[in-house]
């Protein structure tokens, strides 16, 4: 009895150990080796920056249908499946120098047509094969404290 539950002990061990291996290897490997499908991201800075400007850690060009291509300096970007940081998330998974963006007019409007004094923070979907396109969820254009409005006095 005592041997047959070191087996069924060893192979219960085993189906565990490969289980675990098929769930995670996988993203260890795109970690390891770059990410090839589409993945979420959030992105945020302001447009005109350079790279030498205080704050931004990297440069990424955007252009939209009909619109001129236009340099964003970045002050932070954040990859999602598999995790990962910084403007490489754009420039390593793709040998494409510009980053297309897509998603509704309005939001496309709103993100490229930013002044380059405001806060743009914007989350979409990059899809960096064949064309890295970048497909916009969400766009929110913060303006600088000096151009909020007050708040009502209450009277």
């Amino acid at each position: 009895m005592t041997g047959r539950r070191n087996v069924h002990g060893a192979l219960g061990f085993f189906l565990f150990a490969a289980l675990a291996v098929a769930f995670t290897l996988p993203a260890s490997v795109a970690a390891q080796i770059g990410v090839e499908g589409e993945r979420p991201v959030h992105v945020q800075g302001y447009w005109d920056h350079k790279s030498s400007d205080p704050g931004i850690i990297g440069t990424i060009t955007f252009a939209a249908p009909g619109k001129k291509p236009r340099s964003f300096g970045a002050i932070a970007v954040q990859a999602y499946m598999a995790l990962e940081q910084g403007t490489q998330v754009f420039t390593d998974a793709t040998m494409q120098p510009v980053i297309n963006v897509q998603g509704r007019k309005d939001m496309v409007e709103r993100f490229m047509g930013a002044p380059s004094d405001q806060l743009v923070r914007v989350f979409g979907v990059f899809e960096p094969h064949p064309s890295a396109d970048f497909i916009l969820m969400a766009v929110n254009v913060v303006p600088p404290p000096s151009k909020v409005a007050p708040a009502p006095s209450g009277k």
